[in-house]
């Protein structure tokens, strides 16, 4: 079965190798320069055998650097283009998915643009995670 999973970052502070999420070998992360994804990115980083590949907006910013810098492989992905999104998701076991509706909402566009571009992107995760064969 293909999904995306969407956890509170405090989820992974105990995680046990052995437990449900020991299937999983590759994680990829969109938001991971953000407050959420980089905590989530901190829980994982305490399993040395988890390879993790964070998707933020700009792979170039100081941010995604210093994830480079520690170990973890940044890669540019669109969320308006579900072809980038399946492209970054090959070879990963377990999407985490973070949304940023006010992104969108704050730039002027109104609140039905901003949630016809937040639904779009969302469609694209889905539709990308769904084509990703080595998702578990």
């Amino acid at each position: 079965m293909n999904y995306i999973f969407a956890l509170r970052s405090s989820y992974f502070h105990n995680l046990n190798p052995k437990s449900h999420l020991q299937h999983v070998q590759a994680f990829s992360l969109t938001g991971a320069t953000g407050m959420q994804g980089s905590g989530v990115i901190d829980a994982l980083a305490k399993n040395p055998d988890w390879k993790i590949r964070g998707l933020p907006r700009n792979t170039n910013s100081e941010k995604a650097k210093a994830l480079v810098n520690r170990g973890i492989e940044m890669v540019a992905a669109n969320l308006d283009d579900e072809k980038s999104l399946i492209e970054a998701f090959n070879g990963v076991n377990a999407v985490f998915a973070v949304r940023d509706f006010y992104e969108s909402f704050v730039t002027g566009i109104g609140p039905e643009k901003a949630m016809e571009i937040e639904y779009g992107r969302g469609v694209n995760l889905a539709r990308a995670a769904a084509e990703t064969t080595t998702l578990k």
